[in-house]
């Protein structure tokens, strides 16, 4: 069994070792089509294939706990962000003694793990059956009798971890005890077990001599071996901390779920060494979700728990998760009749499963690394706000959002989406076109489209080499253009002998001009010197929409032979709408809507484009109408005899309109302060669009105060479906 089980390993890490092989250093992530190689699906690095007392997962601490921060970064290819927190937790906590721990580090995931396997292959650092060393997997390695898969045919131990069931002399397999006193009897040396132990001198030759043991059984087929001798070990392992506990900070397989090194409860790992239940992985972060046996509904806990309950066999939840057999044969019949559980409750409605199965599923859940982590790069909406993305923190918490067209701190630039390739890239970083690259874009037809690229940089021969680039504006622009050459603080500067002796030096600044549609000249200029001066730019001008071209042309520096040389320039074209300003409260041309604020989420975004308020239930009634704020723009849903309230503020003296586009027969009414129907419209507009106008309804210099609209199918009997209401309030 367990030799099928290492070879079933062994091809899962094979496979991920292929996929990484093919990944480039520079590799943030896996793709979205990145394959689950750890079995099964979706499970963590840690999870079944892996096992801290693995050779795979040992190299795999070794190269965690040795390597330093470049290495990790540059030698093992890891994801910057991930090197940088695995120095940083090691410097903090002491080396990595599981590969849960290691596994629980922000960025450290599937990608990681493979990378640093793969790492260690090369480095000869993975250990295997008949190299002498016995590792933590292996009963023996190269001693006489040892088997060539170094696994004892007679191990009659529970493979899973936890009490077997079989004593040998009053002790029970698997247990607290029974580690102990294996501990014991392989560890201490020959005059410990005969002077301390007190062990008969035959006892203490038998046992240095056939060790290390497995289980009780091999031990105490050892000479002269027997229940005085286990008495005498056990007795000396309790005295002398040889006993494992909860609380110990090591997890014992199949004893415990959990070991954080306390016995207190409420932090994460309880004083039984069973995972919290009411606090999933140690903290709700404040849920409001439902409850179901003291785990929240969408909880790192809940998905761990269904995890198992959806991918676990009958014979797994019976004997290895320990599910009552009548609670693992009611999961297994319902997830075959039914499909796998949505939800906690639905798990909860099988019968005889309750808070001991939750236990049990969840305790499995975080020995077989099922359960989420903030890291692992799937966001979990209940526990999550971000994972892994760009402005998330290592504790999952936005901190900026690339792509709102805002450029915040941790952010170089943030051109409103989330694309590569466009100059500001998905992760809010400039990008540059044609960065050292002489794109040989010699003429006016020639030209390099910039398109929403701002920076730019090729090179360009000191005599008669020059290099087009193309940009186009729709509307009145501010153009502010930058050029400069070489690098460092240096001038971009050739030297040359000097038939006298020594070197002369001359300055080879690249020229700039801005052309018109027809390749005429409308501004020229030389280059900067070494950086880029990011207070004044080189040219700063308001330009007429239009097509413009941005000519680099090397300049001869006089020695007549130096045609050949090249340097690297560098220019920054940026352009300002001399068009809309979001915020300024006037909707202009290019925004649909302007709120006086550049806030999002209140109806208005801060790229002043128009955000809905999505309905949700209960709003079947005036008292539980939804408060819309400053919302216009309302998305919801119809069914057969329902209907949505939204409550709206209006001023005093102001008007309102409301209009609602449905595919269905809608119905509007408008309720006033007081709660009086004062409007009410079926389908007044086009098709289904029942509509009240402020001028045509009389709905202009109203009374201060509350009003609600409610939408509904005018046959209450049927169906309706999606609808939009667009409000004006002045």
């Amino acid at each position: 069994m367990k030799t099928l089980r290492t070879t079933f390993r062994l091809l899962a890490v094979a496979a991920l070792m292929s996929a990484c092989a093919e990944a480039g250093p520079d590799d943030a992530g896996p793709p979205p089509d990145d394959p689950a190689v750890f079995l099964p699906t979706g499970a963590k690095a840690d999870g079944f294939a892996l096992t801290t007392a693995d050779y795979e997962g040992q190299a795999i601490l070794r190269v965690a706990n040795t390597l330093s921060e470049a290495d990790l970064d540059d030698a093992v290819a890891l994801d910057r962000r991930a090197a940088e927190n695995i120095a940083a937790t090691r410097a903090a906590n002491g080396e990595f003694t599981t590969l849960m721990d290691l596994d629980d580090v922000a960025y450290v995931g599937q990608r990681a793990f493979g990378k640093m396997l793969a790492y260690a292959e090369a480095q000869g650092w993975v250990g295997r059956c008949g190299d002498g060393i016995v590792q933590a997997n292996e009963d023996c390695d190269g001693t006489e009798g040892c088997p060539a898969t170094c696994v004892n045919a007679d191990d009659t131990g529970d493979e899973t971890g936890g009490p077997t069931g079989v004593f040998v002399h009053g002790v029970e397999g698997g247990t607290y005890a029974a580690l102990g006193l294996l501990r014991a009897a392989n560890e201490l040396d020959f005059d410990t077990l005969d002077i301390d132990v007190g062990l008969d001198i035959r006892a203490a030759r038998g046992i240095v001599a056939d060790r290390p043991f497995a289980t009780l059984a091999e031990l105490d087929a050892a000479s002269y071996v027997g229940a005085s001798a286990f008495e005498d070990l056990g007795a000396y392992a309790a005295a002398h901390d040889l006993l494992p506990f909860c609380g110990d900070g090591a997890v014992q397989a199949g004893l415990e779920a959990c070991d954080d090194g306390n016995d207190r409860d409420g932090d994460g790992c309880s004083s039984r060494c069973l995972v919290d239940a009411d606090t999933g992985t140690g903290d709700d972060g404040g849920l409001d979700t439902p409850l179901v046996n003291g785990v929240h509904e969408g909880s790192y806990a809940a998905h761990g728990i269904l995890a198992v309950a959806n991918g676990a066999s009958l014979e797994t939840l019976d004997d290895v998760v320990g599910l009552d057999v009548r609670a693992a044969k009611g999961i297994a019949h319902t997830r075959d009749a039914m499909g796998d559980f949505a939800d906690l409750a639905t798990l909860d409605a099988v019968a005889y499963v309750g808070v001991s199965a939750f236990e049990d599923l969840l305790a499995y859940a975080e020995l077989n690394g099922l359960v989420p982590r903030c890291g692992d790069g799937v966001v979990q909406p209940a526990e999550e706000a971000c994972d892994g993305t760009a402005g998330c923190s290592a504790d999952c918490a936005v901190t900026y959002t690339c792509g709102d067209g805002v450029v915040e701190a941790g952010e170089t630039c943030d051109d409103g989406n989330l694309d590569d390739d466009d100059g500001c890239s998905a992760l809010c970083a400039i990008e540059w076109l044609g960065e050292g690259v002489d794109h040989q874009n010699g003429s006016r037809a020639g030209a390099v489209d910039v398109g929403s690229y701002r920076f730019l940089s090729a090179t360009v021969r000191s005599e008669g080499d020059r290099d087009y680039w193309a940009f186009t504006l729709d509307r009145p622009t501010r153009v502010r253009l930058d050029v400069w050459a070489g690098s460092g603080d240096n001038c971009a500067w050739f030297s040359f002998p000097n038939p006298a002796g020594g070197y002369d030096s001359d300055i080879f600044g690249p020229e700039l001009t801005l052309r018109g549609a027809h390749d005429d000249v409308l501004f020229r200029f030389d280059s900067n010197c070494g950086r880029r001066d990011t207070t004044e730019a080189d040219l700063d001008v308001s330009l007429a929409p239009g097509t413009y071209y941005v000519r680099v042309e090397g300049q001869d520096v006089g020695w007549g032979w130096d045609s050949s040389y090249t340097v690297g320039y560098r220019v920054e074209v940026d352009r300002i709408a001399m068009g809309p300003v979001c915020g300024n409260g006037h909707v202009e041309d290019g925004e649909a809507c302007d709120d006086g604020n550049t806030t999002s989420d209140d109806g208005c975004s801060q790229a002043c484009t128009v955000e809905a308020f999505v309905e949700s239930e209960p709003n079947d009634d005036h008292d539980h109408g939804a408060n819309v704020g400053t919302f216009r723009h309302i998305v919801g849903d119809i069914t057969a005899g329902d209907v949505d309230y939204y409550r709206v503020q209006v001023a005093e003296g102001g008007s309102l309109s409301a209009v609602v586009d449905a595919s269905f027969d809608g119905y509007l009414e408008l309720y006033g302060p007081e709660g009086d129907l004062i409007a009410e419209d079926d389908d007044d507009g086009e098709g289904y669009a029942p509509a009240l106008f402020a001028a045509a309804d009389g709905l202009t210099n109203l009374p201060g105060g509350w009003y609600a609209l409610a939408v509904r199918h005018a046959d209450a009997r049927l169906e309706g479906g999606r609808y939009t209401l667009d409000l004006t309030v002045e």
